[in-house]
């Protein structure tokens, strides 16, 4: 990252501060939605399987 590219928020207009903090909150939004989703659905997971057929679906993944 180049320091001389980086903008101060204190030179920022109000519209530029608001844009860019709606565009952060609708970014948080859908990073928060995607991982409740990703909960789901290994929550789904471990209920329908038993504990060894879990364990074995982690083990397999961390190689």
């Amino acid at each position: 990252m180049n320091k001389d590219n980086l903008i101060h928020n204190s030179t920022r207009t109000h519209e530029e501060l608001s844009e860019m903090g709606r565009k952060g909150g609708v970014a948080s939004g859908l990073a928060r939605r995607a991982k409740k989703e990703r909960t789901q659905d290994l929550q789904a997971v471990v209920n329908r399987c038993t504990y060894n057929e879990v364990i074995g679906m982690l083990l397999k993944n961390k190689k």
